[in-house]
């Protein structure tokens, strides 16, 4: 079965100042966890349009899309194109579960709330027989759930055309939780002196009107 799992470009994505090295921070790992719950000889290709062209011209039997508001247009011409082709489409993510009505209009199958339970019951119904046009999540957990498929996430290329470097998110670059770390420890130093002592807020001179937010 070959499946294609898609994550839309959001609007700005398509801006000739949108920088996709940035984006890469944030990889669909959703997708990519539920493509670990697919049997393992499926053929399975995910696609980030916010760091690479998607390729229309395939035949998948089975495309997975995941839905944001910003995004919910080009999520519904990607599947109206699918459907067309004789794929099953399914929608799901945030703007679905909050437009189950305008979102079903585009797809065989939509998903309502976190997909771990939900995932796993439309694959047994889609190898059974005809899945049911809407799935709605009742459970809250991680119990049972597999590795995602991480060597199936796109990447983003570097500034000299390599790959960039791993942050803490498993994207490109420096991950911000590096970032606010570095911030918190520079107004840690410039609250206190060399002996860890805090400083004097309220001497004389130009510091006493710098604000710590």
């Amino acid at each position: 079965m070959k499946v294609k799992m898609i994550l839309p470009a959001l609007t700005e994505a398509k801006s000739p100042y949108f920088r996709p090295i940035t984006y890469s921070l944030f990889p669909p790992l959703g997708l990519a966890s539920l493509a670990g719950y697919l049997p393992g000889d499926s053929e399975i290709e995910i696609q980030d349009e916010h760091v690479e062209t998607l390729n229309l011209e395939d035949e998948p039997d089975l495309v997975v899309i995941q839905v944001y508001i910003t995004s919910a247009r080009r999520a519904y011409q990607i599947a109206d194109h699918y459907r067309r082709q004789g794929a099953y489409v399914c929608l799901g993510g945030l703007h679905v579960t909050s437009l189950p009505e305008e979102a079903a209009a585009h797809a065989d199958s939509i998903f309502l709330g976190p997909g771990e339970d939900i995932w796993p019951a439309f694959l047994t119904d889609f190898r059974a027989g005809p899945p049911r046009s809407r799935y709605q999540s009742t459970t809250r957990t991680l119990t049972g759930l597999p590795p995602a498929r991480a060597g199936h996430r796109p990447r983003a290329r570097g500034p000299r055309g390599g790959a960039p470097t791993p942050g803490p998110t498993g994207g490109g670059g420096v991950g911000k939780t590096t970032r606010r770390a570095r911030c918190r420890k520079g107004r840690r130093q410039a609250r206190t002196d060399e002996t860890g002592a805090p400083r004097d807020q309220n001497l004389h001179g130009p510091t006493t009107s710098m604000r710590w937010n």
